[in-house]
């Protein structure tokens, strides 16, 4: 199979000593792949691997372990995470948000991050100033808030009454390192100074343990961490220009 098009770059994942891009392939194949980067980098090798089959109406997907995936999907007007077999076997089902018309489903999502066992999800809100872990064994979930101070039923419930974006997004990424789950977002707050997004570094119960300010004016999108040298890269708006910043101290 050669990969012509991805709709988006849904994870990044090291195995051993190379490094894997997995993204929907959406040439035709319709299907849940993992590109070798670095076997073409060093061998000009395109090597792609079936992760699993496309399923419809899918925001995010990730490859949990060697032989299941996870989305985050609309289905019956409900955001759901589902866990699937390669061949395509649904495993568990875990309705999240209900009554959500199609033409605004993608506002429920920026972005969706596993821990290293495939055991947790950490789910990240686009439109809303919020983080979703979901405890894959038990189906519990614990929804944190990180603009005001309060639960987050009630501001879904605000901006659920009208569907309209916010004047900010709220995340702009999502990563997970260890024990860490990390948010970009550019809802900074008030009394943050000349500060234009924020990096929020929680543990997986839900409990904020850094937040750090960042002062460049960063891209609501494209965040891409290095697990190896503990490294967060982001563009600008226009792409102009791309920074690092090393989270060794805190991850």
């Amino acid at each position: 199979m050669e990969l012509l098009s991805f709709s988006s770059a849904h994870q990044i994942r090291f195995k051993g000593d190379s490094l894997y891009l997995n993204g929907m392939d959406v040439s035709g194949q319709n299907s849940f792949v993992s590109f070798n980067v670095t076997a073409a980098v060093q061998d000009g090798e395109t090597i792609l691997r079936r992760l699993g089959k496309f399923i419809p109406v899918t925001l995010n997907a990730r490859e949990a372990d060697d032989s299941t995936n996870v989305y985050y999907r609309l289905a019956d007007n409900t955001m759901v995470l589902e866990r699937y077999t390669r061949d395509g076997l649904l495993l568990g089902s875990w309705k999240l948000f209900t009554d959500i018309p199609m033409n605004y489903f993608s506002i429920m999502s920026f972005g969706l991050a596993l821990n290293g066992e495939g055991t947790k999800a950490a789910i990240a809100m686009s439109a809303y100033p919020c983080l979703n872990i979901l405890d894959l064994s038990t189906g519990e979930r614990e929804s944190v808030t990180f603009a005001r101070r309060t639960d987050f039923e009630s501001v879904y419930d605000t901006y659920r009454s009208s569907f309209t974006y916010p004047d900010i997004t709220s995340c702009c990424g999502v990563f997970t390192f260890g024990d860490c789950v990390c948010v970009r977002t550019d809802n900074v707050g008030e009394g943050s100074g000349d500060a234009k997004s924020a990096l929020l570094v929680f543990d997986w119960e839900g409990n904020l343990e850094y937040r750090l300010l960042i002062s460049e004016d960063l891209a609501t999108y494209g965040t891409v961490f290095d697990p190896v040298r503990r490294k967060m890269y982001c563009c600008t708006e226009d792409d102009d220009t791309l920074y690092s910043y090393d989270l060794s101290e805190y991850l």
